[in-house]
């Protein structure tokens, strides 16, 4: 059975190495050495420094699991006939990201004002969309969802939370929120949909940076406004890396043992 390497510098890592050592592999962390049959698992994000040393090392007899690379690291990877993995897009990985992603944002929401009663309007119903709508409706709020694609609407009415249609913005009225919640990569609360909203609200945006916000307006009208990026990573390390572990146990290694 191969070998794991575990590559790079980030806390999740430890997580990640614990996870295989107690399966029974021989776990190996940032060696220098070359170490035969191993499967590779870098940091979710690696440094430019961390990258070189990357595709200087590992080999074709090597399979890698990696997280965020560079094009140019990729190119030099595949050059080298490396077998890669990007695991950021393993289902699994995705779903259980978006659940710890819901469990931070909301805790930190919680210490601004009571989530009980309050009214959320939660922009985007992916991964992370649809785990935020279901924690807050949990925690008692009443949730409304905003999305572009219309064949979503049957699914989040399922759900009972509230439908809104993105592409027809003034067709609702927005004052009532209490909390915003967004989830879509690009600029969807402008100057122009901002005005709706209450002076009060409070906007938790957690989409790829720069976010989805137009955090200058919010500053300037006295609108509050954060971003938050990476929340599985740096409220519950320990947590994501048994994520990032377990999915690719259960993707590369599940049928086999490590006495194989």
């Amino acid at each position: 059975m191969r070998n794991i390497i575990v590559f790079g510098h980030d806390p999740r890592m430890e997580s990640v190495a614990g996870y295989f050592y107690h399966l029974g592999y021989d776990v190996y962390e940032n060696p220098e050495e070359p170490v035969a049959d191993a499967c590779v698992i870098t940091a979710p994000k690696l440094s430019e420094a961390e990258e070189d040393a990357l595709c200087a090392y590992v080999t074709d007899d090597q399979i890698l699991y990696h997280g965020l690379l560079s094009t140019a690291s990729q190119q030099k990877l595949q050059e080298k006939g490396v077998t890669c993995h990007p695991y950021l897009q393993l289902e699994t990985l995705v779903t259980e990201n978006a659940q710890l992603t819901a469990q931070g944002i909301l805790s930190i929401a919680g210490r601004d004002a009571v989530l009980l009663e309050s009214h959320c309007l939660v922009l985007g119903y992916g991964h992370c969309g649809k785990a935020i709508a279901d924690a807050l409706a949990k925690a008692g709020a009443h949730v409304d969802v905003a999305v572009r694609r219309k064949e979503l609407k049957p699914k989040i009415e399922q759900q009972a939370y509230g439908y809104r249609n993105l592409a027809q913005w003034d067709h609702y009225t927005y004052d009532k929120y209490s909390y915003v919640f967004n989830t879509i990569p690009a600029m969807v609360l402008d100057a122009g949909h901002l005005q709706w909203f209450s002076p009060s609200i409070l906007i938790y945006d957690i989409a790829s940076s720069p976010g989805g916000t137009d955090f200058a307006y919010c500053k300037a009208h006295g609108i509050r406004a954060d971003i938050y990026l990476g929340i599985p990573g740096k409220l519950y390390p320990k947590e994501a890396g048994t994520v990032i572990a377990s999915g690719i146990y259960e993707h590369a290694l599940a049928t086999e043992t490590p006495s194989d």
